[in-house]
């Protein structure tokens, strides 16, 4: 079996045509095959040798789309000029301006924590 010598691009495909389904479709309407149908021939065990669940690409769409506000935020943390009360507000107006909840709105995941029990466990690990 050959090897991929480009790995990143992979990734970077199975996210946009990810990115692309979540938000014509929603995200409970996509599915692990029609994430591969939108591949142009990458096969299933190429998308599951990068990622182990519809969830994880979920992850890691928000985490692409919101690497500039991470990245800001964590310039904003490391800023000793500012105090305590401006770094809270230049995070609060950093995420603000962050694709995230247009993102989430157009993307639509279930809050039923029985329909979306994985995605809401990963969000609850990362908020502790």
């Amino acid at each position: 079996m050959a090897r991929n010598k480009y790995p990143e691009e992979t990734v970077k495909k199975i996210l946009d045509v990810a990115e692309r389904l979540f938000a014509e479709r929603g995200y409970e309407h996509t599915t692990m095959a029609d994430i591969v149908a939108g591949l142009d021939g990458l096969t299933k065990g190429a998308v599951y040798h990068h990622f182990k669940s519809k969830e994880d690409i979920f992850e890691a769409v928000f985490e692409r789309a919101n690497r500039s506000v991470v990245t800001r935020a964590e310039e904003i943390l490391a800023d000793s000029s500012l105090t305590g009360l401006e770094k809270l507000r230049a995070l609060d107006e950093s995420s603000a301006a962050g694709p995230s909840a247009d993102m989430l709105r157009a993307m639509r995941p279930s809050s039923d924590p029985i329909a979306s029990s994985r995605l809401l466990a990963r969000e609850y690990l990362d908020a502790l």
